[in-house]
């Protein structure tokens, strides 16, 4: 966790120019990301936190520019794991084995890593 978080500490290094800096937005959405790795005990009422990122990674899908496929495959891993692995779809018991393997922490990881594709990608 620490090695994450000077990672991305690093990689925020730069002083943004001027207030409406898009990598500010970016950050934000980072940062909120990070706030439900570190707080795992707040995941289910709090992963509304999550949608920054996914707000910001649509957008830059849907512009034309082709992304990496590792980041489409990503996401749509993810968006299964949110949608199917419901305890109302799949059941009580299955749910709860893939929450002791961390299913979520996971997914959580993999938008982070994806928000940092979609982020370098908007510098280009």
């Amino acid at each position: 966790m620490l090695v994450l978080l000077a990672a991305i500490a690093w990689l925020f290094r730069r002083p943004l120019e001027w207030r409406d800096d898009p990598a500010l937005v970016w950050e934000c959405a980072t940062v909120s990301l990070l706030t439900l790795l570190y707080s795992p005990i707040t995941w289910g009422q709090h992963c509304v936190a999550a949608i920054p990122g996914f707000y910001l990674v649509i957008p830059s899908i849907a512009s034309g520019r082709q992304l990496p496929r590792w980041t489409q495959w990503t996401l749509g891993v993810i968006t299964f794991l949110v949608l199917f692995t419901n305890r109302s779809i799949i059941g009580r018991d299955l749910s709860l084995l893939l929450e002791s393997n961390h299913l979520v922490t996971l997914s959580l990881v993999a938008l982070l890593a994806v928000v940092f594709r979609c982020q370098l990608r908007s510098h280009e």
